[in-house]
């Protein structure tokens, strides 16, 4: 997944249990009053404004709009003709079926994890509190209204095939904001090259070291993944130092050099091509811009419009494989600066062209950084990353499942696209992606042959392009059931229990968007195969019966 950058270094302030400590209140409480009351009455508005949009659409009462024109002849189907809920259901579950076939999967909102986890590290729970800071600020929550009315508008267009956006994902909305507000938070703290810091990003609401944190997922995120990121730049050089129990390595493991605001892919490493010590479990990777070293395996190369390098851990069985303990240090390079600090080596054009010109750097150089950069200046840069990338951005990601890829014109829900690289996501994965449209007693029937691809995963999305916080609305290679053992998958996307055991339950949404991951794909070995088709759940009984006779 491209992640876009934000700018500017997370300061030494946090958060203590009664609020922002008074060394990070910048503004008068009057001032804070004000901001306070014009943020109530935008938000305000704006949900007047939305509920006037949704009082003059016709009523939709059927769960398909399909369903429409067969309800008139068909006075069975007349029972559907019922209001939608305003809050979504949660999905029935049958956890003794899952179970005898060694599925059941726990259902939390919330991660645990432990202090001695190596993802919490000292930054990790820094910049998460900073996040939480930022995200509070007026100037950010009026941002975020601006960008729920440009969501919604998105979300409208893209979903005209089926009437719009219904209800259940509606109320989903102000969530999907706060993980998006808190995603961009998470990444002004990122990218002051000079001082680097690995972070770990698009994750689960979740509890550590102390602290309980919301969601930062965004645009598809991969329930298995575990994203880790840090600011770079080419007028640099650095080490990465991993650690890793070679008896529980990750099913799929790259590092990417990203480049731009857009955050395209220009150089990746896969785990098959490090070389490590796996005696030891440790391993080293170099990163500079030195073009003799492009094709070593642990050398990741900087192109001038080098801004973030991700890490990907994707863990299949999180009771067998474990994500690995990383560091990085930079070794060389200018000293810290003011124009580090605020992000100016992420500028579009003018980063790049200070990065090739020494002379130039050393002068952007000469102002020494803050001692810690205002809570202020980082609400402001998230304001910014916010409004720069959080309407276009979010409208392609939607468009990624709703629309066809070669023309641009809406396509039909239920159906999924051949498996291809997608230029939004990591650059060795396949993709398929699509949107369900659903009843309650209907399910999307996708029939799934990796060849080969080594992993591949199932996640459902809601309209705003994230993930259920229920573990069973993502099913992957090592969990999937393949009763015939020929190699191919029967997986059910459906709002309630079909009853079978490669169920993805939909967390109740009957509308949601789909992209479906192959990775550690071996072209050798054939590209992945999908279809799908929808069904009633009586329809996928009588499959399975026919297919087990």
């Amino acid at each position: 997944m491209a992640i876009a950058q934000g700018a500017a270094e997370a300061g030494a302030e946090t958060e203590g249990p009664s609020g922002p400590s008074a060394s990070s209140t910048d503004t008068t409480p009057k001032r804070e009053a004000r901001a306070k009351t014009l943020t109530d009455r935008v938000e305000r508005s704006v949900t007047r404004a939305v509920e006037r949009i949704e009082s003059r659409r016709p009523a939709r009462t059927l769960r398909d709009p399909g369903d429409r024109l067969s309800a008139s002849a068909n006075p069975s189907a007349r029972q559907l003709d019922r209001p939608l809920p305003r809050a979504p259901r949660a999905p029935l579950r049958s956890v003794e079926l899952l179970s005898n076939v060694g599925l059941a999967r726990p259902t939390t909102e919330q991660t645990t994890v432990t202090a001695t986890d190596p993802l919490a590290t000292e930054d990790q729970l820094a910049a998460e509190r900073r996040a939480a800071q930022i995200a509070k600020r007026p100037i950010v929550q009026l941002t975020k209204l601006v960008l729920k009315v440009g969501w919604y508008l998105s979300a409208q267009r893209n979903f005209a095939l089926v009437g719009g956006v219904d209800r259940e994902n509606l109320a989903q909305l102000d969530r999907s904001l706060d993980e998006y507000v808190n995603q961009a938070a998470m990444e002004v703290q990122l990218l002051n090259p000079n001082r680097p810091r690995l972070i770990q990003q698009v994750m689960p609401p979740h509890t550590w070291g102390g602290q309980s944190v919301g969601g930062t997922r965004i645009w598809y995120d991969n329930p298995d993944t575990v994203y880790r990121f840090v600011g770079v730049n080419a007028a640099s050089t650095y080490v990465i130092e991993g650690t890793y129990n070679p008896d529980a390595v990750p099913v799929d493991t790259n590092f990417s050099v990203l480049t731009g605001l857009n955050g395209e892919t220009a150089v990746n490493r896969s785990w098959d091509e490090i070389e490590k010590d796996e005696i030891t479990g440790t391993f080293k990777i170099y990163v500079g811009s030195d073009p003799t070293r492009k094709d070593d395996p642990n050398y990741l190369y900087l192109t001038p419009q080098a801004t973030l390098i991700t890490t990907r851990n994707t863990l299949s069985d999180k009771a067998a494989e474990e994500a690995m303990g990383l560091t990085i240090t930079r070794t060389s390079g200018p000293p810290n600066s003011l124009f580090a600090q605020i992000g100016g080596f992420l500028i579009p054009g003018i980063g790049p062209a200070i990065t090739k010109n020494p002379t130039l750097v050393k002068l952007v150089s000469l102002i020494p950084p803050l001692p810690r950069p205002p809570l202020v200046l980082q609400a402001v840069e998230t304001s910014l990353l916010m409004l720069i990338l959080g309407i276009t951005k979010q409208d392609e990601y939607i468009a990624v499942a709703t629309r066809d890829p070669a023309t641009g014109q809406l396509r039909q829900p239920n159906t999924l696209s051949a498996p291809a690289h997608n230029a939004q996501f990591l650059a060795t994965q396949r993709q398929s992606t699509g949107y369900f449209q659903l009843a309650d007693d209907e399910a999307l029937v996708v029939r799934v042959t990796p060849n080969g691809a080594g992993y591949f995963n199932v996640p459902v999305t809601n309209v705003w392009t994230i993930t259920d916080n229920d573990p069973g609305a993502s099913l992957n290679s090592a969990h999937a059931v393949d009763p015939d053992g020929d190699g191919t998958y029967l997986v059910v996307i459906s709002p309630t229990d079909p009853g079978v055991a490669n169920w993805v339950s939909t967390g109740g949404l009957n509308q949601g968007t789909l992209s479906i991951r192959f990775q550690d794909v071996d072209p050798t070995l054939g590209e992945p195969e999908i279809t799908a088709e929808k069904m009633t759940h009586a329809e996928v009984q009588a499959l399975l019966a026919q297919q087990s006779a």
